[in-house]
């Protein structure tokens, strides 16, 4: 019998005893979902554990749609189906100031790869009716007509000649180029993922068409790496439906995504995206182009925190990598790391605190100069949660380094981008998640 669950971001069910009905009776005796468990908390997607009444399920981050044997799991975004479309737009690098929600094929509570899907249909659509890029592809056989270059080792190895025919390598302009087939790949994905007929219809009809045009590829790690790798000033069209196809395949836990696990993990029927990730990029994008106080840098390397003093051969020092750092006259004054997670109502970990501490000791430049504060920015209703303002002492006598843990209402800063004239609201927005404690 096929059973079903939906939850929010971090819910876990069931709440109390006894089980949820869709849960009760469930455990890992069936193989299909032991097995699927398994992925999932490897992968730290979901987390499935057995109890006396049944299966207890704690989503996480991610979001979509997974089954565990007869259980469907759907685990839903905090966010409305209508602003979670143009923050992942957003988040992706596209443009969203004229873009449309397409209220005819998306629903009030449309799950992720349904948003996901759509977006990739209107890139699709929009490579097409501007033309697809076309390319040259080699070609070698026997001809009757020859063409190209006519290849005299080959056939001197088979002369005396059956047919009338002779060896040719040649090369043909055409649409069934790599980048083509890559999106027509990601639109058959897309189709399997989305769950609304209407957006099936319309990514079906869309793959026939680029069916006409080119091949498909298999989707790998390598494929999408290759893709990106030759990537030049032509193709760069491509890239926004490239990243969403990218996208799509690794919230499916294809088995090259699932290669560094556990032996004899295989893939699970489903797809779920860490929603952490599009919290980082909406985040990283929103500040580069609204803070005017600074410069913001996003992934700073920092390769002057450790060096090896002795070690194995080949034996690489850490380099930690703030998520953002904001700069003034060439100097770091500000380091930002976004955390997926309301650290509002859960605990601040020792992890948490060890990684923000370690970035205000790395970015400071010497003992007599002030410490740098290191912001911790997390999605959260400032309306409601407070800053939570941490000072830890530095070693070597240096003055406390002071952390501050900030809520930011991502939607709202959403709406102000896409405004016809939220820029200075939203140049407030970005200026205050930047501000001193």
């Amino acid at each position: 019998m096929d059973r079903s669950i939906v939850l929010s971001e971090w819910e876990r069910r069931p709440r109390g005893l006894p089980s949820d009905e869709a849960l009760a009776g469930l455990s890992f005796e069936d193989p299909a979902i032991e097995r699927a468990a398994r992925a999932l908390r490897e992968g730290g997607r979901l987390l499935v554990s057995e109890t006396r009444h049944g299966l207890a399920i704690e989503a996480r981050a991610h979001v979509g749609v997974v089954q565990l044997g007869p259980l469907r799991v759907t685990v839903r975004p905090k966010i409305a189906t209508e602003d979670l479309w143009y923050i992942l737009a957003y988040g992706l690098g596209f443009d969203v100031v004229d873009r449309r929600f397409p209220t005819e094929l998306l629903l009030p509570d449309a799950p992720f790869a349904d948003v996901l899907a759509l977006l990739l249909l209107e890139e699709a659509n929009a490579l097409l009716r501007r033309g697809l890029r076309r390319g040259y592809s080699a070609h070698s056989g026997w001809l009757g007509a020859p063409r190209g270059r006519l290849e005299l080792a080959e056939l001197a190895s088979a002369w005396p000649l059956s047919e009338a025919a002779l060896p040719c390598t040649w090369h043909e302009l055409s649409s069934d180029t790599l980048d083509n087939q890559v999106v027509r790949a990601g639109l058959r994905l897309a189709r399997q993922a989305a769950l609304t007929p209407e957006l099936r219809g319309a990514l079906n009809r869309a793959e026939r068409a680029w069916e006409e045009r080119c091949s498909s590829v298999h989707l790998d790690a390598a494929t999408l790496a290759r893709v990106e790798r030759e990537r030049t000033r032509l193709t760069a069209a491509y890239e926004p439906a490239h990243r969403l196809v990218a996208l799509l395949w690794s919230g499916a836990g294809m088995p090259d995504d699932l290669a560094a696990l556990s032996p004899g993990v295989t893939p699970i029927p489903g797809l779920l995206w860490n929603m952490a990730t599009l919290f980082e990029r909406f985040v990283a994008r929103f500040l580069r182009e609204h803070v005017e106080s600074g410069t913001v840098d996003a992934q700073v390397t920092l390769t002057h925190l450790y060096r090896v003093a002795k070690g194995p051969p080949g034996l690489r020092a850490p380099r930690p990598r703030p998520d953002l750092t904001v700069s003034r006259g060439g100097r770091v004054v500000m380091v930002l790391d976004t955390k997926y997670r309301d650290l509002a109502t859960r605990e601040i970990g020792d992890g948490i605190l060890y990684q923000l501490s370690l970035y205000g000791v790395a970015f400071r430049a010497t003992e007599l100069a002030p410490p740098v504060p290191v912001v911790a920015l997390y999605p959260g209703d400032t309306s409601q949660a407070e800053e939570i303002i941490i000072e830890l002492c530095a070693p070597g006598g240096q003055g406390p380094i002071p952390i501050c843990i900030r809520p930011v209402e991502w939607v709202e800063a959403s709406r102000t981008v896409r405004a016809a004239r939220g820029r200075s609201r939203a140049i407030a927005l970005a200026e205050g998640w930047i501000r001193a404690a």
